[in-house]
């Protein structure tokens, strides 16, 4: 009989540089990352997109770098975009975004317009527990054609990537955990088709769902705005 090995996932999402919840978050954050640690468990801390908004000073005024130091502080270990990093910045100031971040940034599915991904972000990564566990992230984004084209990236359309993907990641992990910055709908839609995803961590469309969903053999979970999970 094989021991049940805990593995606790915490997400933040759709902060929308309101930044009089980050310091409780960060509080929290930092109080179960030390919970875990007494206890010798694994605890992983993601963003999912959408914490710079640029109606606030701070996200304005630092063209959003000012939240990537947010995240440096919170511990953060890998994040994904959403459309307010994606489209309200300039290509060039998304380019220079996280130069800084000591996070990786996940994002399968944007492009420039030959063809390449960002320097700046990787499609997946594929991670080590304490337990030995291996665990494969990956990252996608809402892909707003229009906005994106208009900025000069090529965004494309993630579920037409994730089998080749899924492929890689697969072979080289136990787990696989997708960062989703797609809303609820595209979530279901992708854990019916992708019964290969053990977890879908879910943003965008502000949904909460008291209990994850399980859909096809994959775990949906939603934390709405700004929720801890």
């Amino acid at each position: 009989m094989s021991a049940i090995v805990p593995i606790t996932i915490y997400h933040t999402n759709d902060l929308h540089s309101d930044l009089t919840q980050w310091t409780s978050a960060v509080s929290y954050l930092k109080a179960q990352r030390r919970f875990h640690d007494k206890k010798k468990e694994t605890s992983l801390f993601f963003d999912i997109g959408d914490h710079t908004d640029r109606s606030h000073v701070v996200t304005e005024a630092t063209r959003g770098k000012g939240n990537v130091e947010l995240l440096n502080e919170a511990e953060i270990s890998h994040v994904t975009i959403g459309n307010n990093e994606g489209i309200t910045f300039s290509r060039q100031e998304l380019g220079s975004l996280y130069e800084k971040a000591n996070f990786k940034v996940l994002l399968a599915n944007l492009f420039d317009e030959q063809g390449k991904r960002p320097e700046w972000a990787l499609p997946y990564d594929v991670i080590e527990t304490k337990e030995g566990i291996r665990m494969g992230l990956i990252g996608i984004t809402i892909p707003f054609y229009p906005f994106y084209n208009e900025l000069g990236w090529d965004i494309q359309d993630p579920l037409m990537l994730l089998p080749g993907i899924l492929e890689k990641v697969k072979a080289q992990s136990d787990i696989v955990v997708l960062l989703s910055h797609m809303g609820l709908d595209y979530d279901e839609e992708i854990a019916e088709s992708f019964p290969d995803i053990d977890v879908i961590l879910g943003a965008h469309t502000h949904h909460l769902l008291k209990e994850a969903e399980v859909i096809n053999q994959s775990l949906v979970a939603q934390s709405a705005k700004m929720h801890i999970t």
